[in-house]
């Protein structure tokens, strides 16, 4: 026997061959006699690679020591922080052992009892169900150094907790086909959530896992709604048996109805003459036209159905120039489960031989029934919704002339007005998000933009900003066009004598745009802008020739001297028979509204690529 580390072991090579000498007759004292080769040196040496054995005093080749695993087993899945690890070594010779498992290799005593057993309680490195190594690491000392052995196992460990995340951008509208994505497979109980309407009547939609249980899919919600996803810490185990950490929430609005492509929609009868659009954030669409007849109507494409309702209508004799506007307010809805959008109408007409200006908006905050319109007229100016924030309470926003004084003065909601120092009464509005928004004014051929930003703990919480010039040379009377990214660029579009032009800019989330260029296009371009509610892309219609252009710019890819619009969307060919057009959203589909007079008067059709 073998004395190692401790505790006897037999020696599988050395002592085989002494037993077999012993069995064929031959006496161990002829060894010790005579100084066979092979034979230990003075001192027990003995040549490299060799070891002497102490009863014997033969030198031999000792075998390396062989883990046999006991545990974990083939396909087992570790869990937790730790697990036992056990088995047996099996050794000729004197050592010491170590074990380690995972990347890289952090090596700890392990403790071997006298017959070669060792079990111990090893921490498991983080990991998501990848195999990992498993090793024992054995060192023997001889004359000429150390020997070192080492045995390996893989074993999965996955002790890391699932994570879910939406598969759509919110609050972005989504579609009316969305899914919960799990970051690893979830276990075969795991219950699929659902997806629970909020301020509506629809039932919840039950989510259904695919195959391998990594997404719960929700089809069938309704345009126009808002749902919500919960997931409680710990609600739901992957197959390991690891729960979700913490807890998950999700809300999402679907997006609204798109009206059917190359639609004609109806509008009383009237000749349509003239026509401003634009699309908020959630793709509604908000439309106001003048017509032949006299009479201005505005309105909206209803998001639940897709087809035009008319909000409100006056006379528009000596009508200047109209805006509409559409803006979502973040959660909350009508009683009928549909959102609630403030939408608004600045008029610019002429009565009395003066210019008035008028501003009709339809009332949304609290304690507002829907269609409550509200008009300040005259003396009004201009109309940003305010959905509130913590700066500010809900309540609309509005620009006023001060008929006493005549000065322009700000007023939100109910509060006293204050004075606005602004280079001339706004030619247009632009709702960027509830604490952001600015007015565009046209004074002396300078087009200036004046930001409102609203800050939390800010005194006063919502300022103007300093007046930012954005280009010279403007016509009087120019018919603007504006546009705004979520990531914070902007376009403007306007007439100067050589024709319509397009300056962007860049960066405004601080109050300060980085200008980024113009471009000038001839007088028939007819050039508008709309955003494309992501990223830094706006919707860019023009005439050329008889046919109407839809592009998609990325704004961060140049403007003036970089390149021209990325990407045509679409061409509209009955440019010849069409009066006016814009860029618009429907839902996350992009689009033009336009007026045709192809066959009659002015209708107002759609057209999507």
């Amino acid at each position: 026997m073998i004395r190692v580390a401790g505790s006897w072991k037999r020696p599988r090579r050395a002592a085989v061959a002494v037993a077999m000498a012993m069995a064929m007759g031959a006496s161990p004292a002829l060894l010790s006699c005579t100084r066979a080769e092979g034979e230990c040196g003075p001192g027990g040496t003995c040549p490299e690679g060799r070891s002497c054995h102490p009863t014997y005093n033969l030198c031999y080749v000792p075998d390396a020591p062989v883990v046999s695993w006991a545990s974990p087993q083939v396909d087992e899945t570790l869990t937790g922080a730790t697990a036992v690890v056990s088995g047996i070594i099996d050794s000729g010779g004197q050592y010491t052992a170590e074990i380690s498992i995972g990347r890289p290799d952090l090596w700890q005593p392990l403790s071997v009892s006298s017959a070669g057993q060792f079990s111990t309680a090893i921490a498991l490195p983080l990991s998501n169900g990848e195999p990992q190594p498993l090793r024992v690491r054995t060192t023997r000392t001889t004359p000429s150094g150390a020997s070192v052995a080492v045995s390996s196992i893989y074993r999965a460990v996955d002790n890391v907790p699932p994570s879910l995340s939406f598969s759509e951008r919110a609050p972005r509208p989504t579609p009316t086909t969305v899914r919960l994505v799990a970051s690893e497979p979830m276990s075969s109980t795991a219950p699929a959530p659902g997806a629970v309407p909020l301020g509506g009547s629809e039932p919840a939609v039950q989510g259904v896992w695919n195959a391998d249980r990594t997404e719960v899919r929700y089809e069938g919600l309704a345009h126009d709604a808002t749902y919500q996803v919960q997931v409680p810490a710990g609600g739901l185990p992957d197959r390991a048996g690891n729960p979700t950490a913490a807890a998950f929430t999700v809300t999402f609005t679907t997006e609204p109805v798109a009206p059917a492509p190359d639609a004609t929609i109806p509008v009383g009868g009237l000749d349509l003459t003239d026509l401003e659009a634009s699309s908020d954030g959630e793709g509604a669409v908000s439309v106001v036209l003048a017509s032949a007849q006299g009479i201005v109507v505005w309105g909206e494409l209803d998001a639940r159905t897709g087809l035009f309702r008319a909000l409100s209508q006056a006379t528009g004799n000596g009508l200047l120039g109209f805006q509409t506007i559409s803006a979502p307010m973040p959660d909350q809805r009508w009683g009928d489960g549909t959102s609630k959008r403030a939408g608004g109408v600045m008029l610019s007409r002429v009565a009395g031989g003066a210019q008035v200006q008028s501003v009709i908006y339809q009332d949304v905050y609290p304690g507002a029934a829907r269609g409550t319109f509200a008009s300040v007229n005259p003396g009004g100016l201009s109309y940003l919704p305010g959905p509130g924030n913590c700066a500010e309470p809900p309540g609309p926003t509005t620009l006023e002339l001060d008929a006493a004084g005549g000065q322009i003065v700000l007023r939100h909601g109910g509060q006293p007005p204050t004075p606005a120092a602004l280079p001339a009464a706004p030619s247009w509005t632009l709702f960027h998000s509830a604490a952001a928004g600015e007015w565009v004014s046209l004074a002396g051929g300078t087009l200036s933009r004046v930001p409102r930003i609203c800050t939390c703990g800010a005194q006063p919480a919502c300022a103007l900003g300093a007046a930012q010039a954005v280009g010279s040379g403007v016509a009087a009377g120019s018919r603007i066009s504006a546009a705004s990214t979520p990531a914070d660029d902007r376009a403007y579009a306007y007439d100067t004598a050589t024709g319509r032009a397009l300056t962007c800019m860049r960066g405004c989330g601080g109050g300060a745009c980085t200008n980024v260029g113009s471009e000038s296009g001839s007088l028939a371009s007819e050039l508008s802008v709309a955003g494309a509610n992501q990223g830094s892309l706006v919707l860019q219609a023009e005439r050329s020739g008889t046919s109407v252009v839809l592009f998609l710019r990325d704004l961060q890819q140049g403007c003036g001297s970089g390149p021209s619009p990325a990407q045509e969307l679409g061409r509209l060919t009955s440019g010849s028979s069409i009066r006016r057009f814009r860029p618009v959203m429907f839902g996350r589909r992009p689009g033009l509204l336009y007026l045709s007079t192809a066959g009659g008067p002015g209708v107002l059709r759609t057209f999507i690529p």
